[in-house]
């Protein structure tokens, strides 16, 4: 059986053209495909088995956002937590961003 991807024809990939030239192609050394339709696609499936590493903390996807939700009483568990998102990226040739990482302390309003 042969595994196809779709993108047997890579002259139709997306490249660059500036000032009349045509960027040449580059090989794909992520596990994502950027700049295509494919990629959120490919991101879900291939962060299927990305999960919190501690009870109560939550890892949210859509497209290619990932989000680590860590509630208060977990708090002790964020080092932890983004260690393990970082250590799991590595190993699936991704790479974190970091500066567009960001923590955003949330509370609950009760009234």
């Amino acid at each position: 059986m042969k595994y196809t991807t779709g993108l047997e024809n890579f002259q139709s990939l997306p490249r660059t053209r500036f000032a009349g030239e045509v960027s040449s192609l580059v090989g794909i050394t992520a596990s994502v495909v950027q700049a295509s339709s494919l990629g959120p696609a490919c991101y879900i499936v291939n962060a299927a088995d990305l999960r919190p590493r501690h009870d109560g903390n939550v890892i949210t996807k859509f497209a290619d956002d990932t989000n680590l939700i860590i509630p208060t009483r977990n708090s002790q568990t964020r080092r932890d937590e983004v260690s393990h998102v970082k250590s799991w990226a590595s190993n699936n040739n991704l790479q974190l961003n970091c500066s567009k990482s960001y923590s955003r302390p949330v509370t609950q309003i009760t009234w």
